[in-house]
Formats: C-alpha cells, structure tokens, sequence
C-alpha cells in the first residue's frame, strides 16, 4: 500500500517513524534545501540528542499527526551575527523564520530542588567512574554484569551543571526559558525558513 500510494518502500527503513517523517515531507511537497556549509552541518548535529526513556510508561493519541502539524525547517538561511539574534520570547511557534543557537545555559540556583528528579536540557557526556552511584558501583563488581570492570561511554544525562556550548531549537529553548533557565552567553546562531 504505501509503495503503490506514497511510492515509499517499507523495507527500506529501519522503523515507522522513519518512514512517517519521508511520507510527512512528501506529502506537503516541503522542498529541503541541502545544506552545504560544514560548520552549519556540525552546529545542527551538535544540538541532535535522543530523548530519555524510561521516565513515564505511557501511550500517548496522536502523537505523529501532532508532530505532523508542526513548522519544521526547511532551509537553512545561513548564520546570524550576534547583535542580529531575536527576543527568543518574541518567536511565533509559526513563525516562517526560526532560529537554532548555541550558548551556555544555567539553571538557578533556587531551581535546583524543583528540577532535582527531572532537570531540563539532556546533554550528552562521557560519564566517569566517579559519578557512579552505590548501586551502580555493586553491579559494576558483580561478575555477571560489569565483569568487575567500569567501561566508560557517552550517555545521555539531565543534570544542573552549567551548559556551555549547548545547541537548542528556539521553542525547546522557550520551554527552558519558562521553567527559569538563565542564557548567560550566546556564541552562536543559525536561521531558517520553516513550514507546515
């Protein structure tokens, strides 16, 4: 069905969402533009992070037509000088010009407590030895999980640390900016031209 209607094959995509996200773009015939400056390619894939899991086991309606309804880039218009950078606030969720930014962020410290189970802006670190819990340490002994060896490796953490060089879409940067996150510097920031 979907290789006689949409002219996509199934079997080339590793899941659904992959395929729903090119059935997205080809049917509201958006015209993505490549992007061809390396170091706008660098900032976007810097900002990329997986989402964290096992937070709330719960089913959610609509959750690809809801995303389907969203502007979602469609040309990167190249970088921005930083006296040109927008009022973040002041961005449209539809907007036809977005902006990504790369700069440092902290959360207050009277925020702390409120964020200490789920803090906001996931980054990704090389988590060390040291950080590990008491838990985490007895599985590390434990021969049949860790082999009494710690193996290091980039994970996808939420902490209160400062964030610096951080990359973010300007609407997840408006949710942080409403829950009280302070910017402290930008150093960067890209625009695009965005659609439904």
């Amino acid at each position: 069905m979907c290789l006689q209607d949409d002219g996509l094959d199934p079997s080339h995509y590793v899941s659904a969402p992959g395929m729903f996200n090119d059935f997205l773009y080809k049917s509201s015939r958006a015209e993505l533009k490549l992007m061809t400056d390396m170091d706008e390619y660098l900032m976007v894939e810097n900002g990329i992070r997986e989402g964290m899991t096992m937070t709330l086991y719960e089913d959610m309606n609509a959750l690809y037509s809801g995303a389907m309804i969203q502007y979602m880039p469609t040309e990167i218009l190249g970088k921005v000088s930083l006296e040109e950078v927008p009022d973040i606030q002041s961005i449209a969720p539809d907007a036809k010009i977005g902006c990504m930014l790369e700069l440092d962020l902290e959360v207050p410290v009277h925020l702390h407590n409120y964020f200490a189970d789920y803090s906001l802006a996931s980054e990704k670190q090389i988590i060390s030895e040291d950080w590990l819990s008491l838990y985490n340490e007895r599985l590390v002994q434990d021969k049949e999980v860790g082999n009494n060896k710690y193996m290091s490796g980039e994970k996808l953490v939420q902490t209160l640390y400062l964030k610096k060089n951080y990359v973010v879409h300007y609407r997840a940067l408006q949710t942080y900016m409403k829950f009280g996150m302070k910017i402290t510097k930008i150093h960067s920031a890209i625009k695009f031209r965005q659609s439904s």
